[in-house]
């Protein structure tokens, strides 16, 4: 469309469908200066419920469709018309300057990229780091599902993720991811459904002798209870883990919970070029999140599920020995403790044997910080989606990359 035509939809009727297959109808309320959005009024859509008014932007647009033309007039020509009389009394609300730093902001960033509909690499980036050798991707109950079933009931530890449409009791589950140490299996559960979980991976996921590691298992478990009545057993959080390592070494917790790319740069120092990252837009969470919903499964979103499973494994160890930390000094303090002393002072440390050494009291200090405040309100802005920044604890669409 050109600039024109875009200016002459103010006030008609439209059904504009998008790049991505969506298709939305409602009201022209207004098309910016630049010719780079378009904003509806009362849209409606086939894909879900809208806000009550819905920004697209212009090259996002596959076509538009006009239905009705109407005569609504701009703000500019609604202040033409206005009584010189009423012109000159001081309305009792004010309109709401905008901020400077936030007028600067323009998210006027390709949707695709945005939702990972296309790959996020640039030019110089490096992929994304996939530790396993291989992965699989299971569709139907066969031969290859039993096998698989059983190489997972023999595995001790497995990583554990979910990927969908507002992952609970309530939303869709398209994809379970579960890594070994050298596989990822990823289970189409929009084709498996509730035969797959009956057919095998309850019996993985609810054995208490398998270690199962996941990254925030809040709506994972409320997901595989409350719509396959499977009870998940035996987890490792890496989350919680992270959460409490920052509370021994702060003195408090931060509100805002530790991500995942966060995780595996502060543990196992990933660079964030690595890292996949998972987008999804405020307002449009249902829509943005339906590609998880496409098949076949573009390749870069295959290698985002993989990657957000595979290292969960790694990633429990280095947490493990970072909890058993205080166990490994004051271990090492034992083990000194009477070793180190003389033949004389030996009689002295066994008298008083009952009682825990004195040196505790600087493994003590070193675990204490002084902080009073048990939640902290910080937004770390390592390991972020460089196409985001925060602006008090708001997130916003990079326009410089």
């Amino acid at each position: 469309m050109n600039c024109e035509v875009k200016q002459n939809l103010i006030g008609c009727s439209v059904v504009i469908e998008t790049k991505s297959n969506m298709t939305v109808e409602g009201l022209v309320l207004s098309v910016d200066p630049s010719c780079s959005r378009i904003l509806l009024d009362k849209p409606v859509s086939p894909s879900g419920i809208l806000p009550s008014q819905y920004r697209i932007f212009a090259k996002d647009v596959y076509s538009v469709k006009i239905i009705a033309r109407g005569n609504v007039k701009t703000p500019i020509e609604r202040v033409k018309t206005v009584n010189p009389i009423q012109s000159k009394i001081k309305p009792l609300i004010q309109q709401k300057s905008i901020p400077k730093h936030i007028a600067q902001l323009d998210n006027d960033v390709e949707t695709d990229v945005l939702v990972n509909k296309s790959p996020q690499l640039k030019n110089g980036a490096v992929a994304i780091n996939i530790s396993v050798a291989e992965y699989l991707i299971i569709e139907k109950i066969d031969d290859m599902f039993y096998n698989v079933m059983d190489k997972l009931k023999q595995q001790k530890v497995i990583g554990v993720s979910m990927e969908g449409i507002t992952i609970g009791r309530s939303g869709i589950v398209c994809w379970l991811g579960i890594g070994t140490m050298d596989s990822v299996y990823l289970f189409d559960m929009c084709s498996l459904g509730l035969p797959g979980i009956q057919q095998g991976l309850a019996d993985v996921l609810h054995n208490p002798d398998i270690i199962k590691v996941l990254h925030d298992c809040r709506f994972v478990s409320d997901a595989l209870l409350h719509q396959y009545e499977v009870k998940i057993e035996n987890v490792f959080d890496t989350q919680v883990a992270a959460s409490v390592i920052e509370l021994h070494t702060t003195g408090s917790f931060n509100k805002f919970v530790i991500t995942l790319n966060r995780c595996l740069n502060d543990n196992l120092h990933f660079p964030i070029q690595t890292m996949f990252q998972s987008r999804i837009r405020t307002g449009h969470e249902k829509e943005d999140a339906d590609k998880w919903k496409q098949r076949p499964l573009p390749q870069h979103l295959i290698e985002g599920a993989v990657f957000n499973v595979c290292h969960l494994r790694n990633l429990r160890l280095v947490l493990i020995e970072k909890l058993l930390s205080p166990v490994t000094i004051g271990t090492n303090m034992y083990l000194k403790e009477v070793s180190s002393l003389s033949d004389d002072a030996v009689p002295e440390k066994l008298a008083f044997s009952h009682l825990i050494p004195l040196s505790f009291q600087e493994l003590a200090k070193s675990r204490t910080t002084g902080s009073r405040e048990i939640f902290r309100n910080e937004v770390s802005g390592e390991c972020l989606d460089p196409y985001i920044k925060f602006a008090r604890n708001i997130p916003h669409v990079k326009t410089t990359f």
